[in-house]
């Protein structure tokens, strides 16, 4: 990132209360502890923490600026002999400021939303785009309106293209998160009921992820949709604007002879005008829907299914989402990240098609902000849970964790009694179970909301 303050006065509005316009900045941070020299800091104010206080000591520490909503807050810091901007709302000033910096170029910005799968989908589409291109690409979870802003300001001039993270929660969010990224391509992945809490229902959910396709109404844009998605079927786009992806014998990107081997799914990618086989070193439908909205993207971009399924062949999964590990014997399967009830459902379905496994566990614990459809959609999980067989292959025992996914037990015993189920207040509860019971042999699927900290299970066992 390389602007001058007056180029970011100019962007947000703001009043310079200190430094000179022809000062620059290198980069933004709103954590204090990550300011590094020539930031210019974005003091946030939180539900617990207004990051006013930290003005002074990152102004001492190197950064090069800040932004303040409150002249008197400033004023406490003294004269650093650094530039300070003052502006109504610090958040909408570092979202202005991306913004500004991302129209400067002309790198094609592919957005990714949906309630499942969006950072699997976004490092597949990267993977086969990297065959042949220059890409930025979101790190970790910085998918919000403050992740997404700051990643914005990491393009660079040699970038050809960008894959980013849109994730929301509340209505309204999306057409902000538009206005910063500006996304000339857009995929949704799937309409579940993460934040349906918020949002009320998946209908209101689909209606929200839609306007990711709001910044190129005007353009030639492309709207990647999962076919297979029983709420974005029913989407009718503007003609030659819409893309299904899916198993569904509708879709224009579809897969077909899907087959596990070993670690490795084997299918074949059908597109308009031929078919090409393709190998991935993951397992599970799931992420041959992702394979496959990667390779459709990557032919926007002029890259053949030839070339880009070498790059999702280099694939693999990213800390915690679904990275296996084997202990003595037996299959440690980490999807611990986040979790929503059809992540749940999707992650137990791919536990179902591993073959050599003796018995399978699946360790649940609770999805957080579902509000009052926590209970209901706790149960589906266990009710899917209690009828899901693979060619015979079903879950042998599910241990739950927490208040909420009690009633992921109470699902199963319903639909099938003859599952083991075991109920735990504490991560610790479930590891002392697990380490008695678990043998060679057997499988162990971990998931739970990222507030529940299930990774611990996963370390305890490994």
């Amino acid at each position: 990132m390389d602007l001058s303050i007056k180029e970011i006065l100019e962007a947000t509005g703001g009043i310079l209360l200190d430094g000179r316009e022809d000062m620059r900045v290198t980069g933004a941070a709103t954590d204090s502890r990550k300011v590094t020299q020539g930031d210019i800091f974005v003091p946030i104010i939180g539900e617990r923490v207004d990051s006013h206080q930290f003005i002074k000591s990152v102004l001492e520490s190197g950064a090069a600026a800040t932004f303040t909503s409150s002249r008197e807050a400033y004023e406490k810091a003294g004269d650093c002999g650094k530039a300070a901007i003052l502006v109504k709302d610090t958040l909408k000033a570092l979202q202005d400021m991306a913004a500004y910096y991302r129209s400067r170029f002309l790198a094609p910005v592919v957005g990714i939303t949906g309630s499942v799968g969006k950072t699997t989908t976004k490092e597949m589409v990267a993977a086969a785009l990297e065959t042949k291109l220059a890409v930025l690409k979101t790190i970790g979870n910085m998918n919000s309106q403050v992740g997404l802003s700051l990643m914005m300001l990491k393009l660079l001039p040699e970038h050809q293209a960008a894959v980013i993270e849109m994730g929301i929660s509340q209505k309204g969010e999306m057409e902000r998160l538009v206005r910063i990224a500006k996304p000339e391509m857009a995929v949704v992945t799937n309409i579940g009921v993460s934040h349906i809490g918020q949002l009320g229902s998946r209908e209101n959910i689909r209606e929200e992820k839609l306007h990711i396709a709001d910044a190129f109404l005007e353009k030639s844009g492309k709207l990647f949709l999962n076919g297979d998605d029983e709420l974005l079927s029913q989407v009718k786009p503007e003609k030659g604007r819409g893309i299904f992806y899916g198993l569904s014998e509708g879709c224009a990107l579809r897969a077909s002879q899907i087959k596990s081997v070993g670690e490795e799914t084997h299918f074949i990618f059908h597109y308009p005008g031929g078919e090409e086989k393709v190998i991935l070193q993951v397992l599970g439908v799931h992420n041959v829907r992702n394979a496959l909205v990667a390779l459709g993207v990557a032919m926007e971009f002029g890259i053949s299914p030839a070339e880009a399924k070498k790059g999702l062949r280099e694939y693999r999964p990213s800390a915690m989402r679904g990275q296996i590990y084997e202990k003595n014997g037996c299959k440690i399967i980490d999807d611990t990240y986040n979790a929503s009830p059809d992540s749940m459902v999707s992650g137990i379905s791919t536990l179902l098609e591993r073959k050599e496994l003796v018995r399978r566990f699946v360790v649940l614990a609770d999805v957080l902000a579902l509000g009052e459809l926590s209970y209901k959609c706790h149960y589906e999980v266990g009710k899917y849970i209690g009828t899901a067989q693979a060619e015979g292959r079903r879950v042998d025992e599910v241990i739950t964790v927490g208040q909420e996914a009690r009633a992921i037990g109470t699902g199963v015993i319903e639909q099938n009694p003859s599952i083991r189920v075991h109920s735990f207040d504490t991560n610790e509860q479930a590891v002392s179970y697990l380490k008695r019971n678990l043998r060679a042999g057997d499988g162990c699927f971990v998931k739970g909301s990222r507030g529940m900290h299930t990774e611990e299970i996963v370390a305890a066992l490994i």
